[in-house]
């Protein structure tokens, strides 16, 4: 394809552009949509394990849930 890029008077700046980019931006565009869908797939994954709960970024825990009961208490 590149060669015939090269007879059709293509130089080599119009190469990239017009041949080459329209053939990989299909395959650049499905690994980055798969790679997002598994990178969020773990990151959900790991937080549901941890426990953390949503909009802390801190685990909760029995001792914390006591402190800050004994804080309202007083």
């Amino acid at each position: 394809m590149l060669a015939a890029a090269a007879i059709d008077g293509a130089g080599p700046a119009t190469t990239p552009t017009r041949i080459v980019a329209p053939v990989a931006l299909p395959g650049l565009a499905a690994t980055a949509l798969i790679s997002f869908i598994f990178s969020w797939r773990e990151l959900l994954f790991a937080r549901v394990l941890t426990g953390v709960v949503a909009g802390t970024g801190h685990r909760r825990s029995a001792a914390h849930r006591d402190e800050f009961r004994s804080k309202l208490l007083v």
